[in-house]
């Protein structure tokens, strides 16, 4: 069983550039666009609680929160919700 349409399949390699039909923010479901927001939130929130952990196996250090607003300022990605439509 496959869960898309063949018709809106990307091919997973090519040689070529494949065309592709992009949704503008504003022309999603609102259902759709909370699952967006609420993925999101998720994310931020994984990546801003973390913290460091050691094991047997080594260590797993937190991103320094320092370094994460950087990034994210960098990118543009702070208040993006702010700015849609602008």
């Amino acid at each position: 069983m496959v869960s898309t349409n063949p018709n809106v399949r990307k091919p997973r390699v090519s040689e070529v550039p494949v065309p592709l039909e992009v949704l503008v923010n504003e022309s999603m479901t609102p259902l759709f666009a909370a699952t967006a927001g609420a993925t999101e939130e998720a994310i931020y929130s994984a990546i801003f609680k973390a913290t460091t952990i050691s094991s047997s196996r080594g260590e797993l250090r937190a991103i320094p929160l320092k370094d994460l607003m950087s990034v994210l300022e960098k990118y543009q990605s702070l208040n993006w919700d702010q700015t849609i439509g602008k």
